[in-house]
């Protein structure tokens, strides 16, 4: 391969929307993972709390809301690619 295919293919490879996601979540993981864990003098982050003042309040950490949250998006992403289907089959 030369020079110029090279940077082609990875021109290519660069401006592919699933891998930029990818990316992305993945810059989101590491973001929400030092949040969880590095402490900043003066600066409270208030819990992630669901359902407040009942009995099932749930607290959860940053990196679990990500994961939830990436988990969502995967989801939304699944379910209109399964309705584009349909509407190509009908």
């Amino acid at each position: 391969m030369t020079e110029d295919e090279k940077s082609l293919f990875w021109k290519r490879q660069l401006s592919n929307p699933e891998l930029l996601q990818l990316i992305l979540t993945i810059f989101y993981f590491v973001l929400m993972l030092v949040v969880s864990a590095v402490e900043i003098k003066g600066v409270f982050l208030m819990p992630a709390i669901v359902m407040p003042g009942t009995e099932m309040e749930k607290e959860f950490e940053y990196w679990e809301v990500a994961g939830y949250s990436v988990l969502l998006m995967l989801s939304w992403f699944f379910l209109v690619g399964c309705y584009r289907q349909l509407i190509r089959k009908a």
